[in-house]
């Protein structure tokens, strides 16, 4: 078993024989937590890994709200969804993004 954080598991350790790895620090970005758990499979593994993330309390849970949204947005913009906005000021640019996200995901 291996305990470590993003940044210690993401600099090429290489854990061959690690079947289950805790990572204990939960980055704000989708893309940091992705390497991190592909960086937990190497070259010469042999069985699975299993990556986990400790649930420790409110924080955790807002920081996978955050990251749930975040990869949500990444879709939508890698996915080419064509979508438009038409607004006379920031403000109402503000309003119609964030009535469109609640129209879309609920949120």
């Amino acid at each position: 078993m291996f305990l470590g954080s993003v940044k210690a598991g993401g600099v090429g350790l290489t854990l061959t024989a690690a079947t289950h790895l805790i990572l204990h620090y939960r980055p704000w970005t989708p893309g940091d937590a992705e390497q991190a758990e592909d960086r937990c499979h190497r070259i010469g593994q042999s069985s699975t890994v299993n990556v986990y993330w400790p649930q420790l309390g409110e924080i955790d849970e807002i920081i996978d709200t955050v990251l749930d949204s975040k990869s949500e947005n990444i879709d939508v913009v890698l996915k080419n969804k064509n979508v438009s906005f038409v607004a006379n000021n920031l403000v109402e640019l503000q309003k119609e993004i964030v009535r469109y996200y609640e129209d879309e995901y609920g949120i």
